[in-house]
């Protein structure tokens, strides 16, 4: 054999083996290797419909299971998997505003499903009372098994739309009664304010969550408030449990001449820094900030983003410690993954995790009778003029 054809073979055989090398690699892009293909899972799915001894829930139930069991196993209580109505109910608040009848729904400890109309509302203009129990949605009934936000979601649907409930009677003569309700826009406000009563120069702010609305609603609280004579500003963020981080930042840059908002950290990527633009309307106003161990997430932001800039004291409890954001991937069926993106840090740098915020003056709100935080607020905005 000559010397020519031996380096031929001997070259074909090295690039033989490189492309087995490269075909295996590719392959395995293409067709996942038997233990990517869950085989675990589905022995265990398999064994179960072989031996429960009860019918098995549907595939789909089974599979969202599998999916709360995945997310479970991260090591962070903010990663979760929220089944379509809990979403969708999620969603409308975020959104500032749901189509539905404009009633309150909650149930009770013996399964019983009772209606609170909204004043001015499509339930209340219909005949709905306070207190009505829920029987039926469009004929199917509803039982004490049934699931609180899914009856949320059969309520809610599109503007204009028709829906009929069947209530309970009233009196032990009546029979069933059957309302039909037409959907409307029903606004969620963020944001609530007032003047303290017996002191006229003081508005307080109560923000509730950080909507889309949310930043808006703020600027024609505070510019209601300054046009009927506030001098000082109390911004309530007790029991804010947070919301969405754009409206927080928004909301703060109300507040602030200038300055850092916030510091966002993701992972592999360079911080994000997010500044005020240009002084805030309410920029110049005497204030004050109450929290308390329910003020979280969004609420820390700026909570946080006023106390580091000089702007405003807090005053309450040790605040919740939630700094992290997650990113809201919806799925196919209308269900969606919370999953945790990124983290923030304060305008100093200082990081809230498991933390929270200390405030500058700590009061225990104790005797449920009188707000202990609004009147340590007013005390030091006196003290202001």
């Amino acid at each position: 054999m000559s010397k020519r054809l031996i380096s031929f073979l001997t070259l074909g055989l090295i690039l033989a083996t490189l492309l087995s090398f490269a075909s295996g690699y590719f392959a395995r892009e293409i067709w996942p290797l038997p233990s990517e293909q869950l085989v675990l899972l589905k022995e265990a799915r398999r064994l179960l419909g072989i031996h429960y001894l009860d019918p098995l829930p549907d595939d789909l139930e089974l599979e969202r299971g599998m999916i709360h069991g995945m997310m479970e196993v991260l090591p962070d209580p903010y990663s979760k998997y929220v089944e379509p109505a809990i979403h969708e109910i999620q969603t409308d608040d975020l959104a500032g505003e749901y189509a539905g009848i404009g009633a309150e729904i909650s149930k009770g400890d013996q399964g019983k499903f009772y209606l609170v109309p909204i004043e001015g509302g499509p339930a209340e203009a219909a005949g709905i009372l306070e207190g009505d129990v829920l029987l039926a949605i469009d004929g199917v009934p509803i039982s004490k098994d049934t699931v609180l936000e899914s009856v949320i979601t059969r309520i809610r649907g599109t503007e204009g739309s028709v829906i009929r409930l069947t209530v309970a009677p009233r009196d032990p003569q009546q029979t069933n009664l059957e309302f039909e309700v037409t959907r409307a826009i029903i606004p969620l406000p963020s944001v609530m304010h007032y003047l303290l009563p017996e002191e006229q120069w003081v508005g307080v702010i109560t923000i509730r969550r950080f909507s889309e609305k949310t930043p808006g609603e703020l600027e024609k609280a505070y510019q209601n408030l300054n046009n009927r004579g506030a001098k000082s500003i109390i911004l309530d963020l007790r029991d804010n449990s947070g919301g969405l981080l754009e409206a927080s930042i928004e909301s703060s840059r109300l507040f602030l001449e200038g300055g850092l908002v916030i510091v966002e950290e993701r992972s592999g990527l360079e911080s994000q820094l997010f500044y005020v633009h240009e002084k805030g309307l309410a920029s110049e106003i005497p204030m004050v900030v109450l929290v308390n161990a329910g003020t979280a997430s969004a609420a820390e932001i700026v909570a946080a983003s006023l106390k580091d800039n000089g702007r405003a004291p807090l005053i309450g409890e040790t605040t919740f410690g939630k700094g992290s954001v997650q990113v809201i991937l919806e799925l196919s069926d209308g269900s969606s993954l919370h999953v945790t993106s990124a983290r923030w840090l304060t305008p100093n740098g200082k990081v809230i995790e498991s933390i929270g915020l200390i405030p500058d003056i700590i009061v225990e709100q104790i005797d449920s009778s009188a707000d202990n935080g609004i009147a340590v607020a007013v005390k030091w905005l006196r003290e202001l003029r």
